[in-house]
């Protein structure tokens, strides 16, 4: 048991980890495209400097938005699928989130806790 739940954090450090590692990279890849394009900036503002690094600055500025939307979609899936495995296994042991008694609508419309006593109807 005790090695079960070891294996469940490892595995879900490992996620997280993965997780803040591709944020890292992204951010990392940011600063390197910003200080990339200050120099090539540099270059471009010499007088006898020509159009090939503006060609360059699009072509790295299409492969980072690229690379933030892959980050974007990657994190999307997993949220995705975090949620469609929360709501299996609630399935799986016969919860449903809105079968839970735990709030309910008031006569007054307010929100209160637990069920009605029918018995204070009486």
């Amino acid at each position: 048991m005790v090695s079960d739940n070891q294996e469940i954090y490892t595995d879900i450090e490992k996620q997280i980890e993965l997780r803040f590692r591709r944020r890292r990279n992204f951010a990392f890849h940011a600063v390197l495209f910003m200080a990339g394009v200050s120099a090539i900036q540099t270059v471009l503002s010499w007088p006898d400097g020509d159009g090939t690094p503006l060609v360059m600055i699009l072509i790295w500025g299409t492969v980072f938005v690229l690379h933030g939307l892959h980050l974007l979609f990657y994190e999307a899936q997993e949220r995705a699928l975090q949620r469609e495995i929360e709501r299996e296994r609630d399935w799986l042991h016969g919860e449903k989130r809105k079968n839970h008694p735990e709030l309910r609508l008031a006569e007054d419309g307010e929100l209160v806790e637990g069920y009605e006593d029918s018995s204070r109807n009486s």
